[in-house]
């Protein structure tokens, strides 16, 4: 009997590992990347876990097991289908060896992999980071399970190199769902032509709706992915310049084009315009919102045009870019110049005492800068009433903004493209003559608006339509907000005093 039973769990057990042999299987994946950077700055960023697990734009969540300093708990985003997300939790097992790392990694239904990361030199100045990597899970997942590692590790890749080298940005991030969305645009562009003939409401609303659900999946995954990331150093490189260097500049605003015929040469010179109706003082104490990755930065502490701040404080909504911009600054910062940096939301949570407009900051400024980006704040009258208590006596604010023309906002066809494309909050949706109201109510004087659109968005518009699928989609909804009575505007005010 004794015997029976030790059979039969003999067989039993037999059984379950050729089950197993047959439903968990093993693959193996060889990731490489080259980057412009010495090996000691690569390694102190994939070494220290800290840091690592940040380049994810996959981990939500890093607990370090307090026993065991190798040891995490991750939890990272699991994109479905490519629209929609669940998280997944797993633990991962982190040995540090002198060119890189072993991680050992016990996911859930039962996935677990091995990945082995080197950083060897190369001749040429460069170093190649490589990973090997063996995935070990259920064979229906396999395609998945793989799929999701390697866009997961290769955005991992790209922002490593942003940390550490001045990147060229190829066009494989923005163009990546850009064929998916070929036919939606095609039925965009048809939809713009009925509409141009002078569609009924009924017939209006019909074509806008299917247009919008044609081209919105693609383009707002892409959009809401990396709204601002780093994808405009690639409009800043210009078509004579070798592809395997860095653009020289890093404008991201959308330029002035009266007498500019390229973008950086567009985008300064809206930048100049600005810092004109600005009116800076030599001497002086800036702040300037919404920097982006610090080319405004860069010229206001360079150009010969610009009256030299004395103080030159930042803030922009992402980390990267303030990171990035730090850098930058670092290699041409003048020492009699104090330069601070903030990542933060524009208008001020009373929470954030460091943020430059909080109530209780000492610095009053002279001169307030928005290039390009006051009509996404939320919203952007408590922005400019916050600025307005922070200005010394005499101090100006400077904005290049987008609002409407007056009768444009009573006008269906521009409700129906407001709210389905959604560019700014609804709060921010208002004509240039409130735009001026507004100011005088919360209390600047010396209001000027000046409309500049003609020489802002035809050569916006055209300029990116010319760079392919992906940015034409941009570029498209720019010409329709245009159609919809959308202005570009300079738009200035002082605070009483001397």
């Amino acid at each position: 009997m004794v015997i029976w039973e030790l059979s039969c769990h003999a067989v039993a057990e037999e059984g379950i590992r050729v089950v197993c042999d047959k439903v968990i299987v093993g693959r193996s994946v060889h990731l490489q990347r080259r980057i412009r950077a010495p090996a000691s700055d690569v390694l102190n960023i994939l070494q220290n876990p800290d840091t690592l697990f940040r380049l994810s734009p996959f981990v939500m969540a890093v607990t370090p097991d307090p026993v065991r300093p190798s040891s995490f708990t991750v939890t990272e985003k699991l994109p479905i289908l490519g629209y929609f997300e669940s998280s997944t939790t797993f633990k991962c097992d982190m040995n540090v060896m002198a060119d890189g790392f072993i991680a050992e990694v016990d996911a859930n239904a039962g996935t677990s992999l091995r990945n082995q990361l080197t950083v060897v030199e190369q001749l040429d100045g460069t170093v190649l980071v490589s990973e090997n990597i063996v995935v070990k899970g259920v064979c229906i997942f396999m395609p998945f399970i793989i799929g999701t590692m390697k866009e997961a590790h290769l955005a991992l890749f790209d922002t490593l190199a942003s940390k550490v080298e001045q990147p060229v940005i190829s066009s494989r991030q923005l163009n990546k769902r850009s064929s998916s969305s070929i036919v939606g645009c095609v039925i965009f562009v048809g939809a713009m032509f009925k509409y141009l003939a002078d569609l009924n409401e009924k017939q209006l609303c019909l074509s806008l709706a299917l247009s919008v659900l044609a081209v919105c999946l693609p383009y707002w995954s892409l959009w809401t992915t990396d709204p601002y990331g780093l994808f405009h150093l690639s409009l800043n490189k210009l078509p004579h310049e070798d592809a395997s260097t860095p653009p020289r500049t890093e404008w991201l605003n959308m330029g002035y084009w009266k007498k500019a015929d390229v973008f950086p040469d567009a985008c300064e010179a809206l930048a100049l315009k600005l810092i004109s109706e600005a009116r800076l003082k030599v001497g002086g104490k800036v702040l300037d919102v919404g920097y982006g990755t610090g080319q405004s930065l860069v010229l206001l502490l360079s150009n010969d045009s610009v009256s030299r701040p004395s103080r030159l404080v930042g803030v922009t909504s992402l980390e990267t870019h303030c990171e990035r911009s730090k850098d930058r600054i670092m290699k041409l910062q003048k020492q009699n110049i104090q330069v601070d940096l903030h990542s933060a939301d524009a208008v001020c949570d009373e929470s954030n005492k460091s943020h430059p407009l909080h109530p209780e900051s000492e610095v009053y400024f002279d001169s307030i800068l928005a290039l390009d980006c006051a009509y996404h704040f939320h919203t952007r009258r408590k922005f400019l009433t916050q600025s307005f208590e922070k200005l010394a006596p005499g101090g100006r604010i400077a904005l290049a903004d987008i609002c409407f023309a007056p009768s444009a906002l009573k006008n269906l066809k521009t409700r129906l493209i407001t709210s389905l494309l959604r560019v700014m909050p609804a709060a921010n949706l208002i004509s240039t003559e409130e735009y001026v109201q507004d100011m005088l109510q919360i209390g600047f004087v010396d209001v000027v608006l000046e409309d500049i659109t003609e020489d802002v968005f035809p050569g916006f518009v055209k300029f990116l339509m010319g760079r392919g699928w992906g940015w034409w989609i941009f570029g498209f909804i720019f010409q329709w907000y245009t159609i919809a009575g959308a202005r570009f505007v300079i738009v200035g005010g002082s605070k009483y005093g001397s």
